[in-house]
């Protein structure tokens, strides 16, 4: 799981020369120590200039160094490996122990299971502990192609082969795992302090990040500030503010005045102004919230944790219920005029937002294919167990409520029709998913694995029990995603009744028609709402 990257610390180095010495001098760089800058074998020194040099260095070859103030180490270091970061609670209990091979499915397990699997979740940090050891240097590392240019301090750095730095006013204890084919960068005014950023990623404009992990292929820019907070495979943020925030993969705020606090998200976007709480002035910052993957916080937004919204599902307005909504995916989750909160259920499966969503996510993944390796596992599925569950327990929900007479469900108001026209949505997404798996059976024969719990891992659904097993067998979630496909089958023939195959599909793929139709002229429609005549 933590295998040892190249941190350079296998090359040889050796002390520089009277010769190079002076050329550096004559470049207008100096150092407290000369001893203390070390350089690989084939070093030259004719794209290094104005740096003054504060502690052990280790340097290899082709680098350009310009115009750095401080550079330098304060002694041993593990450039922010094994650091622990304090997600979702402010006050302890969910840590993520840092490590530069750091996966979104590892973080949502230390997180998830933390209170119920407590031992495995230690012996996972133990290995990231580990690892940090195992790479600790007495001076940064500047590898092979870096270019470094006006920066005011980097102290314990290790920036990776072809990143580029340019312009950060201060790194402390951080690495840069850049690669050949996948170089990340740090741009101007940038201030980072106990951060890892992976390859193919790139920080910029001021952004400001304290224990933070920052995954692969992921943007992070224009003033955005974050803190406690980990950013997952292409998540992107501007303008706004992040503590303690967990961004799952294609996590996305653009928006000034946008707070993201003790929350996790996935495949998520937020609205402008959008907010949360986490915090009564009672107890403390301990309380925190989950936004299911393909959520939406509209602009303006409120919600007030603890709070758990369904998969795919909007919410807009205020809200301060506490409800768990889970059972509700793709809903939209609205305040009414009474200031309570009202649910429309499914009304964002009948939205062409949606649909663009799940095809855009594949087409849009920035990390790099071949050795840089995508380390985050996803699966895009809009329809999955982990979704249809959630469905499934909608309509039982729903039509208890139809029975009643009833359009109160946990404190919140869903109008008689909206329960029916629910039901109807519901039910089509069944037909639709059915046909979906029938259709990737081909050579599938239904067992007993997979069939139970299934969840969302930072970006990738699988079934509990068994990724329990296989972790706790030593086995790695890259060992059970080939496996996903039969479980996923395995779980539908539980749950229904496949029997008659040719029906099914025809159904399914009927209701998909259906489906897209209805989409088409909900496009339609908002196209038309923006023509405007000049």
């Amino acid at each position: 799981m933590h295998e040892p990257k190249p941190n350079n610390m296998n090359q040889n180095y050796r002390n520089l020369t009277k010769d190079e010495i002076q050329n550096l001098q004559a470049a207008g760089s100096k150092a407290v120590n000369w001893a203390d800058v070390l350089v690989a074998t084939d070093f030259n020194n004719y794209t290094i200039s104005n740096v003054n040099f504060t502690g052990k260095v280790y340097l290899s070859s082709d680098i350009t160094l310009v115009d750095i103030c401080d550079l330098g180490t304060s002694g041993k270091t593990s450039f922010a490996n094994g650091t622990e970061v304090g997600v979702l609670k402010e006050d302890g209990g969910l840590e993520v122990i840092l490590h530069d091979n750091l996966t979104s499915m590892e973080a949502a397990f230390e997180v998830q299971e933390a209170n119920t699997n407590p031992s495995l979740v230690k012996a996972m940090q133990q290995k990231a502990l580990d690892y940090a050891k195992s790479i600790e240097s007495d001076g940064s590392i500047i590898e092979e192609g870096a270019v470094v240019k006006h920066c005011l301090q980097l102290t314990d750095v290790h920036i990776g082969p072809k990143a580029h730095v340019i312009g950060a006013t201060r790194l402390v204890d951080v690495s840069i795992n850049s690669l050949p084919e996948a170089p990340s960068g740090v741009g101007a005014n940038v201030i980072m302090e106990h951060v890892i950023v992976g390859s193919d990623s790139h920080v910029t404009d001021a952004a400001q990040l304290d224990y933070c992990y920052v995954g692969q292929g992921c943007h992070i820019g224009r003033m955005y500030s974050a803190a406690q907070s980990l950013f997952f495979a292409n998540c992107h943020f501007e303008n706004g503010e992040a503590c303690a925030y967990f961004a799952g993969p294609y996590s996305v705020s653009h928006h000034k005045a946008t707070l993201m606090i003790a929350c996790m998200t996935s495949f998520f976007n937020a609205g402008s102004g959008s907010n949360q709480s986490n915090h009564s002035y009672k107890m403390g910052p301990n309380k925190y919230g989950q936004l299911q993957r393909g959520a939406k916080l509209g602009s303006s937004s409120y919600v007030y944790w603890p709070m758990q919204i369904g998969a795919f599902s909007t919410v807009i307005m205020h809200h301060v219920g506490h409800q768990d909504l889970r059972e509700l995916p793709f809903s939209l989750i609205t305040e009414g005029k009474d200031g309570q909160t009202h649910i429309i259920p499914a009304q964002a499966f009948r939205s062409v937002g949606t649909r663009r969503d799940a095809l855009k996510w594949p087409k849009r993944d920035k990390r790099t294919e071949g050795k840089a390796t995508r380390r985050d596992l996803l699966n895009f599925s809009m329809l999955s167990p982990y979704t249809i569950s959630s469905i499934l327990k909608a309509i039982e929900v729903l039509k208890q409520m139809q029975k009643e007479g009833a359009t109160e469900y946990k404190k919140c108001i869903i109008s008689a029709k909206h329960i029916e026209r629910g039901i109807a949505l519901y039910e089509q997404a069944i037909s639709m998913y059915l046909a979906q798996v029938l259709k990737a059976s081909e050579g599938l024969t239904a067992s007993a694995e997979g069939i139970g719990v299934w969840t969302d891992f930072g970006g990738m659904l699988v079934p509990k029990a068994e990724m329990y097993a296989a972790l706790q067998e030593g086995k790695s979630f890259e060992d059970v995603e080939p496996l996903v496909k039969q479980y996923e089958y395995n779980w539908a023939a539980a749950h229904f009744d496949l029997s008659d195959k040719a029906n099914l599909i025809a159904k399914g793929e009927k209701a998909e028609a259906e489906w897209n139709a209805s989409l088409d002229e909900d496009g339609e429609r908002d196209v038309q709402a923006c023509n405007i005549e000049m």
